[in-house]
């Protein structure tokens, strides 16, 4: 059962899984080659494994090569990244790996080429240069391989949750690119965005799953209500309510409603955005890892990156700024495209934010506990597993799930639920 497990645990694991054979990576490798795409007339000569893992990734096991290419009897190196399959049945069930492969192949092949204006997607994501999934069918035969942007000075932020006033305004201009494309795109032909964006598939929150997600969320869901119901009962009973069935409360945000509707990231967290930096500011972005990619409100993205990764004072001081910053983005991104005005964006903001609580309300005590052994998880009891959920982080997790649910009265996002 989900419940048995916490989404920790699954990274846990699967970041302690071994390192893909070398075989196994000078096959996939070769059948890139072959392919063409690494360029013509080359042949392989060598794959170097590096020693270095991913770091804070946690669906896949990723591997770091460098690819040795003979071409007129000169060498020429390419640094890639490979994601695989985890070797684990039962993590790649309970996280919808096989899903997860489908979409970010989808998205790198497809998509995101369908969707490319002013050079923006080679701007915002690393190279993709090839992939296979099978859909369940031979989960070990899945692989991507994309650009490694390290040796180009890409990095993740210091900072685990949170996040400076450079590094969200950088990071939400650049989202406003990557929306606008979206907008761009469905104005010049609908039905191919439509089409292509319609083979997405749901990753976690499903109906079908249902049952067995809502168990795993009902040990934390109330770790940011229950201190606050006694000073702010009225206005946080519709929030108790609704997480009654919390999967129900994310699929209705995720529901796309026209003309707002872009093609999100959808994991839009300090987790998937690599940093290039200059005397310790950021100057520039990369995104990746788009296995849960949707098709939904820009506040899906905005709101998870707004209430993960910064704090409550910065995200309260500057939420207009912050706003108005991706509104910008989305509005030079791509000439004569029209867009959403900054009003509308602020407006999805109010009704679809609240879907952030969820995922924090587990999220961010996972992500400041450095110290919780996982590994009898399974073995704990009912008591024990709620217990972790009230306290996992201590009391500085807490705090920070409770100011998730105080910002978001603050600013009428839980007005949606009545």
């Amino acid at each position: 059962h989900l419940a048995a497990i916490t989404v920790a645990s699954v990274y846990i694991q699967l970041q302690c899984e071994a390192v893909m054979s070398q075989t196994k990576v000078e096959q996939f490798v070769r059948r890139a080659v072959s392919a063409g795409k690494f360029g013509g007339d080359v042949e392989l000569s060598e794959v170097v494994l590096e020693t270095t893992k991913g770091e804070d990734q946690f669906a896949s096991n990723v591997v770091f090569a460098v690819v040795k290419l003979k071409q007129r009897n000169a060498i020429r190196n390419k640094e890639v990244v490979m994601k695989v399959q985890s070797e684990n049945e039962f993590l790649r069930t309970i996280m919808d790996t096989n899903q997860q492969f489908h979409n970010e192949l989808l998205m790198y092949r497809e998509i995101l080429p369908f969707l490319n204006r002013k050079d923006i997607v080679r701007e915002l994501f690393p190279d993709f240069y090839h992939g296979r999934v099978t859909n369940g069918e031979d989960p070990m035969e899945d692989f991507l391989i994309v650009q490694n942007l390290r040796p180009f000075g890409y990095k993740l932020s210091p900072d685990k949750v949170n996040v400076d006033y450079d590094h969200v305004v950088l990071s939400f201009r650049m989202l406003g690119r990557f929306h606008a494309l979206s907008y761009a795109a469905k104005a010049d032909d609908l039905e191919g965005f439509m089409e292509r964006t319609g083979k997405l598939l749901q990753v976690h929150y499903k109906e079908d799953t249902k049952d067995r997600m809502n168990d795993f969320l009902k040990y934390s869901k109330f770790r940011g209500i229950t201190p606050l119901l006694e000073e702010c009962k009225e206005v946080i009973l519709p929030l108790v309510d609704a997480l009654e069935d919390p999967v129900a409360l994310m699929l209705r945000m995720f529901t796309p409603e026209e003309p707002v509707a872009v093609l999100c990231h959808g994991d839009f967290c300090r987790n998937n955005i690599l940093y290039k930096y200059e005397k310790g500011k950021p100057i520039d972005v990369k995104f990746f890892d788009l296995a849960t990619s949707k098709y939904c409100s820009p506040a899906i993205d905005l709101a998870f990156f707004l209430f993960l990764n910064v704090s409550s004072e910065l995200r309260m001081k500057h939420w207009d700024d912050f706003l108005a910053v991706y509104h910008e983005g989305l509005c030079e991104a791509v000439p004569g495209t029209v867009v959403p005005s900054l009003d509308d964006v602020k407006e999805e903001m109010r009704k679809r934010a609240v879907y952030a609580y969820v995922l924090c309300s587990f999220f961010l005590p996972t992500m400041m506990d450095s110290t919780s052994d996982f590994n009898d998880l399974e073995s704990q009891t009912e008591e024990e597993r709620y217990e972790m959920g009230r306290t996992q982080g201590g009391e500085a997790a807490t705090l920070a799930v409770v100011n998730v649910v105080k910002d978001l009265i603050a600013k009428g996002c839980l007005s949606v639920l009545k």
